[in-house]
């Protein structure tokens, strides 16, 4: 710097300014401190004051500097996005549950509907297999000469019996079960046959046609005590 013979060396405003420079532009101090003359303090100030331009936070000084504070990036959270997980969890559980209940119900239905259908196809098929029984014992005791005697409580209670041996209790009950849990069946009104006493009906193999599907051989229907008194014999009307 100036000395008595004079220097050409660079000014303190300029070293300052050199100084200021290097802080702004993120120099360390000890990188530039060779190309400043020695003795001027001046230019520590100033390299602190270009760093300081530049920084928004700061932190607490360490080791004589102040250095940037560098601020965590953000992770959005469940209540920062108004998102409520256990929420839409329940909501979830509570749409599966409405789901399986409403398949069991179709199900359920399904089952009762198919069930009753095979419940009328025996009562319908009994009904026809002891109308056209009667009607035989009917033409036999005229051929005979017979006075043929029958009542409504008799035919009633045979067809009760023979629907009883096509008609099982266990699927009666089922039928039932289904019934309580989910509704009658469409158009019902009542059951029209009631299960009846399946003994006084013994089996026919090979004899008459199936009631209804998988159900099997329609058995041969046994004539009861107070008939055979009406009738004047069972066998012989019958020609057994």
């Amino acid at each position: 710097m100036g000395g008595k013979g004079g220097s050409s060396g660079p000014s303190i405003d300029q070293i300052n300014q050199q100084a200021y420079a290097a802080g702004a532009s993120g120099q360390k101090w000890n990188d530039i401190t060779g190309q400043i003359p020695y003795g001027h303090d001046s230019a520590l100030q100033s390299w602190l004051s270009g760093q300081k331009s530049v920084q928004q936070v700061h932190t607490p000084h360490f080791g004589g500097f102040e250095m940037p504070h560098m601020a965590m990036p953000h992770i959005p959270s469940a209540q920062d996005s108004g998102v409520d997980f256990d929420a839409q969890m329940k909501q979830q559980q509570e749409a599966l549950r409405q789901q399986e209940a409403e398949r069991q119900r179709i199900a359920g239905q399904n089952q009762r509907d198919q069930l009753y259908a095979a419940y009328m196809d025996a009562a319908g098929s009994s009904t026809d297999y002891i109308n056209s029984q009667i009607n035989q014992e009917i033409a036999n005791a005229k051929l005979l000469g017979i006075d043929y005697e029958f009542t409504d409580e008799i035919k009633t209670k045979r067809i009760s019996d023979y629907f009883a041996s096509v008609w099982g209790e266990g699927e009666q009950g089922q039928l039932e079960a289904l019934m309580k849990q989910w509704g009658n069946p469409a158009g019902f009104k009542g059951f029209t046959i009631t299960r009846g006493d399946a003994s006084k009906v013994k089996g026919q193999a090979g004899g008459e046609e199936q009631v209804s599907a998988g159900v099997g051989q329609k058995p041969k229907i046994l004539l009861q005590d107070e008939e055979e008194q009406l009738l004047g014999g069972a066998q012989t009307l019958l020609g057994e």
